[in-house]
């Protein structure tokens, strides 16, 4: 009688008759509620990207550049052409006042930006590309123009560092009181940031929240002052020196 059974069991396991009750598909039950409930979750999340600023994906950078470049006014184009002669003897000033070692450190930046466009900086100082007009008028244009970038760039590393550092102070103001301090002090000095009497009574916390706000104020209508502290807090006045490159990893 026992065989009968079990042959019973082994015959429903292999067959499945219609007539039998079928075994529950748990896994894909489980499979299903899992598939659903990423559904929603994604329904949710794109909802929320949708409302919400801060969870919106930005526009990509590509796209910010190609509207950047579209909007130049010919007027704009035709200042910046009109300031080269200005900007060549600067330039040409400042490569005089650089080292040997910095002047090779110069060109090692150039000649890697040619060659990222696939030129040869050596055809154009060597002469190997004078038969060749288009190709020549193409190197001298954009070494040309790179060393003026390169040199502007240069010429105003301290303002960026003033920007970064600022800009840090903004996003976190706690974390560089020392910065803070200073800027109010040198507010206050200069009559930009007056000082209430009742401040001195205040609390630690209030009088950081005033600082901060007489701070941001002076940032809004008198940026150039703020940008000339933070700037002489960050890096004195030193000549600028060149930066060696990074050198690619192996």
């Amino acid at each position: 009688m026992l065989w009968l059974i079990l042959l019973a069991i082994l015959v429903w396991l292999i067959l499945q008759p219609t007539w039998l009750p079928k075994v529950p598909d748990f896994r894909g039950m489980t499979n299903r509620a899992i598939e659903r409930s990423q559904a929603r979750t994604n329904e949710t999340f794109s909802k929320l990207i949708g409302r919400s600023p801060r969870l919106r994906r930005d526009r990509p950078l590509s796209t910010k550049l190609q509207e950047w470049i579209t909007a130049r006014t010919t007027s704009t184009e035709n200042e910046i052409y009109d300031k080269m002669p200005a900007r060549t003897q600067g330039m040409n000033a400042w490569l005089a006042t650089l080292s040997d070692k910095e002047m090779r450190v110069f060109t090692d930046k150039v000649a890697r930006f040619t060659a990222s466009l696939g030129l040869d900086l050596e055809w154009l100082l060597d002469n190997k590309v004078n038969a060749y007009p288009a190709l020549k008028q193409a190197i001298e244009e954009a070494v040309f123009l790179y060393s003026i970038s390169a040199w502007r760039a240069y010429n105003v590393q301290r303002d960026v560092k003033a920007f970064r550092a600022y800009q840090a102070w903004v996003e976190n103001p706690s974390r560089n009181r020392a910065l803070e301090q200073k800027l109010y002090s040198e507010l206050v000095q200069q009559g930009l940031a007056p000082t209430a009497p009742d401040l001195y009574l205040a609390s630690e916390s209030e009088r950081n929240a005033e600082a901060i706000r007489a701070i941001k104020e002076v940032a809004e209508t008198r940026p150039e002052v703020v940008t000339a502290i933070v700037r002489d807090w960050v890096t004195p006045q030193e000549p600028v020196k060149m930066e060696a490159v990074a050198q690619p990893a192996n």
